[in-house]
């Protein structure tokens, strides 16, 4: 049997929809790909990559 995990969430109390969402997207997307060029395009590290780009944009 698989023990119960709780996963922590932080939800945001004003939703992002619509064209606001897809230019969110794109530009971590893009910050996501620099980094992966700036390291030297080497491949694995696809999430970190995309984690820190979300962070950076969601602060900034």
């Amino acid at each position: 049997m698989a023990k119960n995990q709780e996963l922590e969430v932080e939800v945001s109390e004003e939703p992002v929809t619509g064209n606001l969402a897809i230019e969110q997207l794109d530009r971590i997307r893009q910050r996501a790909y620099d980094l992966y060029v700036a390291r030297g395009q080497e491949d694995g590290h696809e999430l970190e990559d995309w984690l820190q780009a979300e962070a950076e944009i969601s602060a900034g």
